[in-house]
């Protein structure tokens, strides 16, 4: 039973290493040997894009070029952060003065 386990989750780390690079490729270009041209391909829609690019002797082969990188996240607080940010600083101000208070009747 261990070794049954072992060999799926060996299996299962396998397909997620190795074929992890093959999903959501943006663009494929493909070599056109006898017209020494490279069609640009859209994967998303199995459509070629533009022109095909010409050069200079006989390609050969298939290239997939990775997604964009995403864009950077800002962290802007949302409305109940804005407000959890201003109670915890009217809190802390009135504590302030309450200390205040107590040290200057002492």
């Amino acid at each position: 039973m261990l070794i049954r386990l072992a060999s799926v989750l060996s299996l299962l780390i396998f397909f997620l290493l190795f074929t992890a690079p093959v999903f959501a490729q943006p663009f494929a270009y493909v070599a056109n040997f006898f017209s020494n041209n490279v069609s640009v391909i859209d994967t998303a829609t199995n459509t070629t894009v533009g022109l095909p690019i010409p050069v200079e002797l006989s390609p050969r082969g298939v290239a997939i070029t990775p997604p964009p990188p995403p864009p950077p996240i800002a962290d802007v607080p949302t409305l109940s952060e804005w407000g959890l940010i201003a109670m915890a600083s009217i809190l802390g101000i009135v504590g302030f003065m309450v200390m205040r208070r107590r040290k200057a009747t002492a």
